[in-house]
């Protein structure tokens, strides 16, 4: 049987296979490229009669440009709210990505004679640690339920970061770095920053995360390559004529154009990485116009990318927001008492398509002190620029293989409100605690006055009040209360000499759950997504 990791990319996506059986990691490719990545595209053309024929991959991206296709690409940027909503459009990006992933599944089976035994779809980490990004993630869920996979036994979900550190510890460590790993995946549409930890067995703990999902990109890859797109059109629209209107963005001109010229800086990537290194150090920030690229604009014109458009395109567009989250990266690693600076237990790792641009090495490498004609263990050169594309993807594999434990910790302090007789006042009583392991939070915890598990009553006129409770993600208590009462929330609430207990658990999606449990141990329980997602919760002055 195969077991498989997904990378399913903004622009590009990569699936790595195990064979359970030679215990072999090999890249699924497509019959027509030797490529360990594809492009996220898709695309449909009706036949009369019949149902849509569907492409994906480079035979969809080769169909963008052509009116009779119907061909979707960026529809990773909006499975979060707008997942169902078609826009003017004959599918919506929930339909686009189930037909994807649907034809993957099916093109591994008949390449390969056997269908996939289990998957593990990485997603960044924002859509898995923050409640505004979780919508995706539960497309997602529905998408592959759809397909007749069930969750947990058939497929799940790790964040993309998380995968590249398993990647570089089994494949470049063989399973013996112990320490921490600050992982940058920089991608088409995501940004994110992941401190891991690396325990004695080997184990991976990822404990803090920053940067930003977004559903536009407007910072990451796909912006960049809009940004220059723009800038190359300006530059070369009076030397050809053209017109305004045929390539502003969004018109099937400008994109192709911006195609033609995301391929050739894949292409190419040697030759540009080669120039912004010599770019950079030379101090030439302006004036320099070593042709770096060129693309085709249209069927007769040509035009030349040089170093000055690349590095000026990312200091405009992409700078500024690396930056900031790189620094907030580090101050997280100082408020922990992890030294950045360490060579023996600190490694930073980039992967992603858009960190390998050497504008992106250059700026990590500057904030953390570190150049790249030095030796500097933190920034390991075994992993070569190519593995930054596939990292992911391998590291999924081994993950769907059990090669490695994740141990996924809380990222966040729950608790309660409770008057403390010895102080005369109200006090903090913390039921989930930060950065423990989840693995503890999967059975209700309830709060406990030393030895004895807490009980409250509600008399007549108690119940139409709220819960009051408190949420930390590491910016300070947040208190809060819920939208129900306790008449609401309480089970069994007009049985006279009832006393509840109040507990909180953490579910498979890090989802915080409310237990409330009377005397003959009824239990009602609520979700408390909404808290993360400041819908159904108000914050109230304590």
């Amino acid at each position: 049987m195969i077991r498989a990791g997904l990378d399913f990319g903004t622009t590009n996506s990569s699936m790595c296979l195990y064979d359970t059986k030679t215990h072999e990691y090999d890249f699924f490719q497509f019959p027509s490229s030797d490529r360990n990545f594809f492009p996220t595209v898709v695309s449909y053309k009706q036949r009369k009669g019949q149902p849509a024929s569907i492409e994906i991959g480079e035979a969809a991206k080769m169909r963008l440009s052509s009116s009779n296709y119907d061909s979707y690409h960026s529809f990773k940027l909006q499975l979060n709210e707008d997942a169902g909503e078609r826009a003017g459009r004959e599918r919506s990006p929930m339909e686009v990505t189930a037909d994807f992933l649907r034809k993957l599944f099916e093109e591994v089976k008949y390449n390969k004679g056997r269908p996939i035994e289990y998957i593990v779809q990485t997603v960044p980490d924002v859509w898995q640690n923050e409640a505004d990004y979780r919508n995706a993630v539960d497309c997602l869920t529905e998408i592959y339920t759809g397909v007749g996979m069930e969750a947990d036994s058939q497929f799940s979900f790790e964040s993309e970061p998380v995968a590249a550190a398993v990647y570089y510890c089994q494949e470049h460590c063989n399973g013996e770095y112990k320490g921490y790993i600050i992982v940058i995946d920089y991608g088409g549409g995501t940004l994110d920053l992941t401190l891991c930890k690396v325990l004695e067995d080997g184990t991976i703990q990822p404990l803090r995360r920053c940067g930003s999902g977004g559903t536009s990109g407007g910072f990451a890859g796909r912006a960049f390559d809009v940004a220059l797109t723009k800038r190359i059109v300006q530059k070369y629209q009076e030397e050809y004529g053209l017109e305004t209107g045929q390539y502003e963005p969004g018109s099937k001109k400008f994109e192709k154009l911006c195609r033609n010229l995301e391929a050739a800086k894949i292409i190419k990537s040697k030759d540009t990485t080669d120039s912004l290194i010599k770019y950079y150090k030379g101090g030439m920030y302006t004036d320099d116009r070593t042709v770096v690229f060129d693309a085709a604009i249209d069927d007769d014109y040509e035009v030349e990318v040089d170093v000055a458009d690349i590095a000026e395109t990312f200091a405009q567009v992409n700078e500024k927001v690396l930056r900031q989250e790189v620094e907030k990266m580090i101050k997280m690693c100082e408020g922990l008492g992890i030294a950045v600076d360490s060579q023996d237990n600190m490694r930073v790792l980039l992967v992603g398509g858009f960190s390998n641009m050497y504008c992106v090495e250059s700026v990590v490498r500057e904030m953390f002190h570190s150049e790249d004609d030095i030796v500097d263990e933190r920034f390991d050169v075994r992993v070569g620029r190519q593995e930054r594309y596939i990292a992911i993807a391998h590291g999924a594999a081994l993950i769907a293989s059990d090669k490695v434990r994740i141990d996924h910790v809380s990222k966040y302090e729950i608790g309660i409100y409770a008057y403390d007789q010895e102080q005369g006042e109200q006090v903090a009583y913390p039921i989930i605690e930060r950065d423990k392991p989840v693995k503890l939070y999967r059975e209700p915890q309830f709060y406990r006055n030393g030895d004895v598990n807490a009980i409250f009553r509600v008399g007549p006129a108690g119940r139409k009040s709220h819960l009051k409770f408190y949420f930390d993600d590491g910016t300070g208590k947040k208190p809060v209360k819920t939208v129900q009462t306790l008449a609401q929330l309480c089970p069994n609430i007009e049985e006279p000499e009832n006393v509840f207990e109040i507990g909180f658990s953490i579910d498979n999606r890090n989802v915080p759950i409310l237990h409330i449990q009377d005397k003959n141990g009824a239990v009602r329980s609520e979700s408390l997504k909404e808290l993360l997602e400041s819908i159904s919760l108000q914050i109230v002055k304590r």
